[in-house]
């Protein structure tokens, strides 16, 4: 199976392509239903390759996205005209191959959600399903909440710039620090792709910004994310920085924080 990863210099890009490495050089041995032959990277300035990877992809991961662009238009350019090519370049071809996009919650433009960022990713949406009718292709579409991975601060991930000014005695104003927000670990979305590429993907609708599960549902997700606000992010991250013997083992959460805490605290 040759793969197809679309904003693969991206944090989540990066990261996707090296655990795909790993599988297709044999040093994760976790899924032997998973067969890779080549791995094709795709990021701004690739667009002479597109073609030539729409024609032998076998699956395409579409994580190409902007989320704190200088102006409005490059969430249009990113989010919704990329994957029209996309589309375009798959058609020339007749490649009907599986494709799976990263989308965002936002799409839902529920309340503080109705943002152009939201708008472009449901275009992206509605022209993939569309396709999918036409073509008889098969789409999956992630609604993604906030992903936890090792981004770098001050740029578009509001988490890892707090573990990062904790973990080193920066000061930082954290703006609306009792919402509670969604956040999904970056290891469980990985591990959420490799579902997919075996079939084993869950699906769902949903009711507003309400996930239904549903084997049936236009939507696939990933289960193991978790609900916390600033607040109670920065309680726990203070209490990784004050104790060095605190019990990580018994909340799944609180591992996961742990482990980026220690890599902000580390490598910066």
């Amino acid at each position: 199976m040759n793969i197809l990863v679309t904003g693969a210099k991206g944090t989540i890009g990066l990261e996707l392509v090296k655990r795909l490495k790993e599988i297709k050089e044999g040093i994760n041995k976790s899924r032997p239903n998973i067969k890779i032959d080549d791995i094709f990277e795709y990021d701004k300035g690739d667009e002479k390759d597109l073609d030539l990877y729409s024609s032998k992809a076998d699956f395409i991961f579409n994580l190409v996205g902007v989320f704190k662009p200088t102006n409005k238009e490059e969430y249009y350019n990113s989010n919704y005209l990329f994957t029209k090519t996309l589309i375009e370049s798959l058609k020339k071809h007749n490649n009907k191959s599986p494709i799976m996009y990263a989308s965002t919650i936002q799409a839902s433009l529920i309340h503080w959600y109705d943002n152009d960022y939201g708008r472009s990713k449901k275009m992206g949406e509605d022209l993939l399903f569309s396709y999918s009718i036409e073509f008889n292709t098969k789409v999956s579409i992630y609604r993604l909440p906030n992903v936890m991975s090792k981004a770098k601060p001050f740029s578009n991930s509001t988490l890892s710039t707090i573990c990062y000014t904790v973990a080193n005695d920066i000061e930082y104003e954290i703006k609306d620090r009792d919402l509670k927000k969604e956040y999904l670990y970056i290891d469980d979305f990985i591990e959420g792709m490799f579902d997919l590429l075996e079939n084993k993907e869950k699906r769902c609708d949903y009711d507003g910004l309400n996930l239904i599960d549903d084997i049936n549902g236009k939507y696939s997700y990933i289960p193991n994310t978790y609900k916390k606000s600033y607040n109670e992010i920065i309680n726990l991250l203070n209490d990784f920085k004050n104790n060095s013997h605190i019990n990580i083992n018994n909340d799944k959460f609180k591992k996961k924080l742990y482990s980026l805490y220690l890599y902000y605290s580390k490598i910066y």
